[in-house]
C-alpha cells in the first residue's frame, strides 16, 4: 500500500504533539502536587485540565481502531453497481454525483429490504457440520445465510452480535474438526467479523534491519504496480510488466528469506 509522504508527516507530528502534552501535563501535576503554594482553588482547576490531558494523551498513545465491515465498502470514486449496494444494504458507500440516481437507489434500498424482511432462522447453525453433513450443502447454507445475514444485521442489538461473533468461530472450529473445505471456513470467519469486528492482534515485523537491496527492490514493486494501475487494460505492455513484477516478487522474498535466517542467527557470518 502507497502511503502519501504528507500523511506520514502530519501522523508524525500529531504523536509528537500527543507526546509533549503528556510530559508537560506529567510535569505540571508532579509541581501542583508538592509545591503547598499551588494547593488553591485556582490550581486544583488547572490540576483538573491537566490531568484531563494526561488522560486524553494516554488514550491516543494507546488507541486501537478498528473498522466495521459496514465501512469497508466505502472507496473514493468508486464505480459500485446497484446489485452490490443490493447485497450490503446496510454498507456505507462513496455517494453517487448523479442526484436522480441517488434518490431512485434509495427508494430501491427502501423497497428491497422491507420485501426480504424475513426472520433468519439460526436453529441449524450450531450443528451444522456434523459428521453426516454434505460439505456443498454447507457451503451453499453459508452463502444463502451470508446473503440474509447481511441485509437484516441492523436488526440485531451489539449483544446479539456479539453473541453471534462467537457462535460464528464456535461453527468454524466445528468445521475444521470435520475437515471442511478451505471455502466453508473462509465463509464462516467472515460471518464472525461482519457480525461483530474485533481489533486484529498485532504481527511483529519478521524483518526489523532492512538490507538495500530490499528496500530497492520494495521501490522497484511499487512503481512497477503503480505503472501497470496506470495502463489502459488492453495495452500491449501488461505482459511485460506483469512478468517484470513477478520476477522482482522472486527476488524480494529470496532476499526476505536471508534476512529472517541472519535475524534468527542461522545465516552464514
Amino acid at each position: 500500500m502507497n502511503i502519501p509522504s504528507w500523511y506520514i508527516l502530519l501522523d508524525s507530528i500529531s504523536m509528537i504533539c500527543v507526546i509533549a502534552a503528556f510530559i508537560l501535563a506529567t510535569i505540571f501535576l508532579f509541581i501542583i502536587v508538592h509545591e503547598k503554594t499551588c494547593h488553591t482553588v485556582p490550581m486544583m482547576l488547572i490540576a483538573n485540565s491537566c490531568l484531563a490531558e494526561l488522560i486524553f494523551a494516554t488514550i491516543h498513545l494507546n488507541f486501537t481502531m478498528v473498522v466495521p465491515t459496514e465501512l469497508s465498502t466505502i472507496a473514493y470514486r468508486s464505480n459500485h453497481s446497484d446489485q452490490e449496494l443490493l447485497r450490503q444494504p446496510n454498507n456505507l458507500w462513496h455517494s453517487f454525483k448523479d442526484r436522480v440516481r441517488q434518490s431512485t437507489m434509495r427508494k430501491r434500498l427502501a423497497d428491497y429490504i422491507s420485501q426480504n424482511n424475513y426472520t433468519i432462522d439460526l436453529t441449524d447453525l450450531d450443528m451444522l457440520c456434523d459428521k453426516n453433513s454434505n460439505m456443498t450443502k454447507i457451503e451453499q447454507y453459508l452463502k444463502n445465510f451470508e446473503s440474509q445475514f447481511e441485509i437484516q444485521k441492523s436488526q440485531f442489538s451489539t449483544n446479539d452480535r456479539l453473541a453471534l461473533r462467537q457462535r460464528f468461530i464456535n461453527l468454524t472450529e466445528q468445521c475444521q474438526k470435520q475437515n471442511a473445505s478451505k471455502q466453508i471456513i473462509l465463509l464462516t470467519m467472515t460471518l464472525a467479523d461482519h457480525a461483530y469486528k474485533l481489533p486484529e492482534p498485532s504481527i511483529k515485523p519478521l524483518i526489523i534491519n532492512k538490507s538495500e537491496l530490499h528496500l530497492r527492490l520494495d521501490r522497484l514493486l511499487a512503481e512497477n504496480k503503480a505503472t501497470i494501475m496506470q495502463l489502459p487494460l488492453n495495452s500491449s505492455l501488461l505482459v511485460e510488466l506483469r512478468q517484470q513484477g513477478k520476477n522482482i516478487t522472486k527476488q524480494l522474498t529470496n532476499e526476505m528469506k536471508r534476512e529472517i535466517q541472519m535475524e534468527k542467527g542461522f545465516g552464514k557470518t
